[in-house]
């Protein structure tokens, strides 16, 4: 018992820490204003609940200013790379969870984990082979994904590059898809084209046009003939 209650008072200390020494630094941070206040209180509750499971994490916050510029390059982060929901941290705080390291992880890294939904490895290696033997995409993020990056797979890059591209784009479709955004569907039909060709038009054009001669005029009785039998 007098362990558990030590662990819980370390822990209880440690949020009391972030947030007394937080408050500062984010008082002269012009992102903690106005509409972004939203966005510093996902990043506060990022960082309380990282705190909470990761024992290392004063080696990356000791002081002040560190946990200042920890929240200053985290709000930064999850503003350019459109982390903004509640859903997204909870996923990127299981995925910290599952992680073995007691230290706290990068923000490139945490936001991989909020952003690696939808598709696991085998998944993007099974619609990277699809794309590169020219077989039907599986599913919409695949086919959202082919748009993005599919020529370049193909085409002008080497393997393991086309598949690192690949699987970057797919990753970052699959995370629109799990914030409820919109991407490009498999299955909306392309805009017919309703113009005439231009055989079509000069076809028109010779019909409407009188013929003046005994031969012109079987000329376009002929042209006229097949172009019935080429239309049935």
């Amino acid at each position: 018992m007098s362990q558990a209650r030590s662990l819980g008072q370390v822990a209880s200390s440690a949020i009391e820490f972030i947030e007394e020494q937080g408050r500062v630094g984010m008082g002269s941070n012009p992102l903690a204003a106005g509409a972004n206040n939203y966005l510093a209180d996902i990043v506060n509750q990022t960082l309380r609940q990282l705190i909470a499971i990761k024992p290392a994490w004063k080696a990356a916050l000791g002081d002040k200013s560190a946990v200042a510029q920890w929240k200053k390059a985290w709000t930064m982060a999850f503003a350019q790379h459109g982390i903004k929901s509640l859903q997204q941290i909870e996923l990127g705080i299981h995925r910290a969870q599952r992680d073995a390291s007691p230290f706290m992880p990068s923000v490139g890294q945490f936001i991989e984990w909020c952003n690696s939904v939808g598709v696991s490895d085998t998944e993007i290696v099974d619609a990277f082979t699809r794309l590169i033997e020219r077989k039907p995409a599986a599913n919409d993020i695949e086919y959202a994904t082919r748009l993005r990056c599919g020529y370049a797979c193909k085409a002008l890059l080497s393997h393991d590059k086309a598949l690192s591209l690949f699987s970057c784009n797919m990753k970052q479709v699959a995370a629109k898809v799990a914030r409820g955004e919109h991407i490009a569907s498999m299955n909306t039909p392309l805009l017919e084209n309703q113009a005439p060709s231009a055989r079509a038009y000069f076809e028109n054009l010779i019909q409407e046009r009188e013929p003046k001669t005994k031969i012109e005029a079987r000329l376009q009785r002929l042209r006229l003939d097949q172009r019935q039998r080429r239309d049935n």
